[in-house]
């Protein structure tokens, strides 16, 4: 019985074997039959297990692994991904992806829009920003834009979700623009989704809606399943824009298109409705929409965004125990081993690690707001030490985060969410009397994104030149294209060959940087330094024996200021009533060149009220001073220390010269010793297109003050064009400009610099190398204006100029009036030549002007202020003089050997 068992074992097994396609002596079918098993599979949708059989199958019978096998690998992950086994899925997903052949880009472009939307749910954003990015390359060139078109909406959701929403605009853009080249309707909608979102959260709101508006329209006629988040969307946008109506109607259209088991999308329309109900102060209603919305509610950022509302109500109400309650339940809905009680914070791997930052943030900036009202309730040391710890761990995340962003906009976007934040962490360090941590605070509120500029023009001096050049190109490129690329109408042949060519620098200059990376760690070491210089560092290496540092934080509710002297710091809070009110006026009264006597008086006595408010409660009495000011520059010059005696301006007591921050004037920059030493500028007239007055006696004020200076370049009228300046000025020690500007920005235009024959725009600046120049003198008007971003500072052509490492530049606030400049400009270089500090050399210009008028309005004289470094200049004539004098010995020298050599070589005479 036994053989006889024996062999109808074996005859079963033979016949499983013919059945699989496998020869009963090792034969195996060949690819055809293996393809046709696919396909066969694919059709009926087969099961993983029988995938995993076939794919068992192909190895062990050696079949070549071509794109089928490939297409086998990629379904085995997308099985692997729904199953919930991210290992697995990432395993199969890179094997598609290596076994794609490079002649069927198409298929590789699909394997690697695949694998980045499994990376974002892996919680792997920078890789999956990688493979993204290299999918829509991959489809580009083979110009099947569809995975380009769905690669770009994951890309737009991912950096959505980094928080940078200009970056995310900017892809869910290319991703409308390839869905409708590729004629994919569905990714079409969704790209216009993120780029509505992108919008509103950038506050363009009424963008947004022309946006979703159009995108509803559509979706009428072609309705999906995504069409309730649409509503949805719109019903946001229009409580955001104050149409609390038609937000109600969108949210009712929203409901009515959910079914019973879409509860994320029940929790998303839950949400909207309760803070609409927030805004129409119905505030019951609104916590019971967060309360129902919390109660079916899975995702984790869901639930973290309802505990953070839940915790506003009652922060509202004043039950500051709850609050603290709900936002650690928030807390614990995004990190599950977190322990809910006041005394702990997430630790800094933990945060690192965490997907969508933002929400975590919102938390942990609500904590430690909390925390500070819980310590003016009972105010004791371990409250306010608690208080304190949550600030830290909340600008730690600022400083993740920051890192994530890279569309300015987005930065400054985030810049203005952080300044609440930063005010309250100089509040309770105000309150601990800590000076060096509220001075920490400050500085890290202060020109952030100048000093990522500057930290990145450090970071490419550690490079080659070779590489340091092709980093600039990089820049310079994707600049030029960006300006091509803005008359241009979408869709439009050129715009598309410009997005086409954009795309592919940009894709060019992430592979660079990449490389970078890995290959040069001191440039990122440089390029994302973010310390912050202590008290002590400033006391030591910033100041002289007579000066002062004096920096400002205008918050919400007051004035905090610090001021450091070589042996002291002052810590005050200072009222912020009336503030606003008394600079716009004194800029006013300043920047006008005809006052009554009333107005004159109302100068005077507002230029006492700021002296009163921001210099006497500090009780420095330095006599040099460098003013760090938040916002807008004020000329502390003009204030007067007096209310009744005319023309008591502080300039005669004191020299000042003002900064964006303390960082940026201990910043190492390069000497070069071997720079020219001047070159001056003066357009005087302008081409007819710019529409600029001319600016008579311009020319021969250059010439006066380029007389005292040796080897000093001039370029007057015609010759003093844009080029000119873009291609010379980075190798000059001095730059002086006698021009116009025009810093009058609004929302679509920036400042500008005007030359002979065209205007600079402040961007323009980016592009160019770097300059080696130690000062630069803008005696143009209103140089030190612009737009005011919060925590940033004005972004004014002084600012872009420092941005390109200029230390030290002389601006001007206001139009200002040409004789009287060019005189202050000339005892500007008179007194410098005498190897004074800057600001001294300025203040006695200034001073010198005043004694030889008698009418001494600020309008004429303290326009001009200084900005960074006040070291004294290098006499500009010294390097050329030694050069002449070492060529001159030079010269002696072979003379000499020459005519000693004539000698030796004579033959006597017989």
């Amino acid at each position: 019985m036994s053989e006889v068992a024996s062999i109808c074992f074996r005859i079963k097994l033979l016949l499983v074997l013919l059945i699989s396609g496998i020869g009963a002596f090792g034969q195996c079918p060949n690819s055809a039959f293996m393809h046709r098993e696919w396909f066969r599979m694919k059709a009926q949708a087969s099961s993983r297990i029988k995938l995993e059989q076939l794919r068992t199958q192909w190895l062990r019978c050696h079949i070549p692994q071509d794109s089928i096998y490939s297409e086998l690998l990629g379904e085995l992950a997308l099985q692997y991904y729904l199953k919930g086994n991210f290992p697995a899925t990432k395993q199969f997903a890179e094997a598609a992806i290596q076994t794609t052949k490079h002649d069927v880009p198409s298929l590789k472009a699909k394997h690697l829009y695949r694998y980045g939307a499994y990376l974002i749910e892996m919680n792997q954003g920078q890789k999956a920003q990688q493979i993204l990015q290299e999918s829509i390359r991959v489809s580009r060139q083979s110009k099947q834009l569809e995975w380009a078109a769905a690669a770009s909406y994951q890309l737009s959701y991912l950096q959505h979700s980094f928080g940078d929403y200009q970056s995310a605009l900017n892809s869910a853009t290319e991703g409308v623009h390839f869905a409708r080249l590729a004629k994919k309707l569905d990714s079409e909608l969704e790209s216009s989704y993120q780029q509505a979102q992108a919008l509103m959260e950038l506050n363009r709101l009424e963008e947004a809606q022309v946006v979703i508006t159009s995108l509803l329209e559509v979706t009428r006629k072609y309705p999906n399943l995504l069409t309730w988040a649409y509503y949805k969307l719109a019903a946001e946008i229009s409580r955001q824009c104050q149409e609390y109506s038609a937000s109600r109607a969108y949210l009712q259209q929203a409901t009515e298109l959910l079914t019973p088991n879409q509860t994320d999308a029940q929790v998303s329309i839950a949400t909207v409705a309760g803070l609409l109900a927030e805004n129409e102060y119905k505030f019951t209603q609104a916590r019971q929409q967060y309360e129902k919305a919390l109660t079916i509610a899975q995702n984790p950022h869901a639930k973290a965004r309802l505990y953070t509302l839940l915790g506003k109500l009652a922060l509202k109400q004043g039950d500051y125990s709850s609050a603290l309650q709900l936002i650690n339940k928030g807390i614990k809905s995004i990190i599950p081993s977190y322990v809910e009680n006041q005394s702990t914070n997430p630790i800094a791997k933990v945060i690192q690690s965490i997907y969508r930052k933002e929400y975590l943030f919102t938390l942990i900036k609500q904590k430690a707001s909390v925390e500070l009202l819980i310590y003016k309730q009972k105010p004791t040391a371990q409250n306010l030490a608690q208080a304190l710890a949550t600030f830290a761990t909340a600008d730690q995340m600022v400083d993740y985060m920051r890192m994530s962003h890279e569309a300015t906009e987005s930065k400054l976007l985030w810049r203005n969410y952080t300044h609440l934040l930063y005010e309250q962490a100089i509040e309770a360090s105000f309150l601990q009397r800590n000076a060096p941590l509220a001075f920490y605070y400050l500085e890290k509120s202060r020109a952030v994104l100048l000093n990522d500029r500057l930290n990145e023009l450090n970071a490419n001096q550690k490079l080659s030149p070779q590489l340091a050049e092709k980093e600039l190109y990089f820049r310079a490129q994707e600049e030029d294209l960006l300006k091509k690329l803005e008359p241009e109408t979408p869709g439009s042949v050129a715009y598309t060959r410009l997005s086409n060519q954009l795309l592919n620098q940009h894709e060019a200059q992430q592979a660079f940087i990449e490389s970078l990376r890995k290959s040069n760690p001191a440039y990122f070491q440089y390029r994302y330094d973010n310390q912050v210089p202590s008290i002590t560092t400033i006391q030591q290496k910033l100041l002289a024996k007579d000066q002062a540092f004096v920096s400002y934080f205008l918050g919400d509710d007051a004035i905090y200021a610090i001021g450091i002297t070589p042996d002291k710091t002052v810590l005050r809070k200072l009222p912020l009533t009336g503030f606003n009110h008394e600079a716009d006026q004194f800029l006013k009264l300043c920047s006008s060149p005809d006052l009554r006597k009333k107005e004159v008086q109302q100068l005077q006595k507002t230029g006492y009220q700021l002296y009163r408010r921001l210099v006497t409660p500090l009780r420095l009495h330095s006599p040099r001073m460098i003013i760090s000011l938040d916002g807008a520059f004020l000329p502390f010059e003009a204030f007067s220390n007096s209310p009744t005696q005319p023309n008591a301006y502080l300039v005669h007591q004191q020299a000042f010269s003002y900064t964006y921050s303390a960082r940026f004037l201990l910043r190492e920059r390069p000497v070069s010793s071997w720079q020219k030493p001047f070159l001056g500028m003066a357009p005087e007239q302008f081409s007819a297109s710019l529409k600029q007055s001319n600016l008579p006696g311009s020319a021969q004020s250059l010439t006066d003050i380029a007389e005292s200076i040796p080897f000093a370049q001039t370029k007057t009228h015609q010759s003093a064009t844009k080029a000119t300046f873009l291609s010379e000025a980075p190798d000059f020690r001095i730059l002086q400009l006698f021009t116009h500007a025009d810093a009058h920005v609004s929302d679509h235009t920036e400042p500008v610099l005007y030359f002979a024959d065209s205007a600079l725009k402040l961007s323009e600046l980016n592009i160019n190398r770097p300059f080696r120049t130690q000062l630069l003198v803008l005696s143009a008007c209103q140089t030190g204006l612009g737009t005011n971003q919060t925590g940033e500072g004005v972004f004014s052509l002084a600012r872009g100029f420092a941005a390109l490492g200029i230390p030290s530049t002389v601006t001007t606030l206001w139009s200002v009036q040409d004789q009287a400049t060019y005189t202050l400009v000339e005892h500007f270089y008179q007194q410098l030549s005498e190897g004074l500090p800057q600001d001294i050399a300025l203040q006695r210009a200034k001073v010198q002007w005043l004694n030889a008028q008698e009418y001494q309005l600020p309008y004429y004289w303290a326009a001009l202020i200084q900005i960074g470094s006040t070291t004294p200049i290098e006499n500009p004539s010294v390097i050329p003089a030694y050069a002449g004098i070492a060529a001159g010995v030079i010269l002696v020298i072979i003379g000499l050997l020459m005519y000693r050599k004539r000698t030796a070589t004579k033959v006597p005479h017989p």
